[in-house]
């Protein structure tokens, strides 16, 4: 029985893990080397809770870099308040990462 319990357990712990994805979102400048100015953390997930599986293909994931560029869209809008480094004025570009893709937002940003 307790080896039982253990193996379930184990088990448990494996597919909760595995089949959470995650989406981070970062506004980065628009340089040759681009510099993270405002780190916006897990902006959304799928997969999370017992036994709950997501996929690559699950619209939280899909839409990830749609869902990080409004982010940074709205973060823009409201002055870029709180950015790191002590950012001045400079051009923006999101930056979205996570368990399924990663990439450059194709749009600019200039904080005033």
């Amino acid at each position: 029985m307790k080896y039982l319990l253990c193996t379930l357990a184990l088990f448990i712990s494996i597919v909760t893990v595995y089949s959470r994805n995650e989406c981070e979102c970062e506004a980065r400048t628009d340089t040759t080397v681009p510099v993270k100015v405002k780190d916006f953390g897990v902006i959304d997930q799928c997969g999370v809770g017992l036994l709950s599986t997501c996929s690559c293909t699950d619209k939280a994931m899909v839409e990830c870099g749609t869902n990080c560029e409004k982010k940074v869209q709205e973060w823009v809008k409201s002055g870029c308040s709180g950015g790191l480094l002590g950012m001045k004025r400079g051009t923006i570009m999101s930056y979205h990462h996570g368990d399924c893709q990663k990439g450059y937002g194709s749009k600019r940003y200039t904080c005033p």
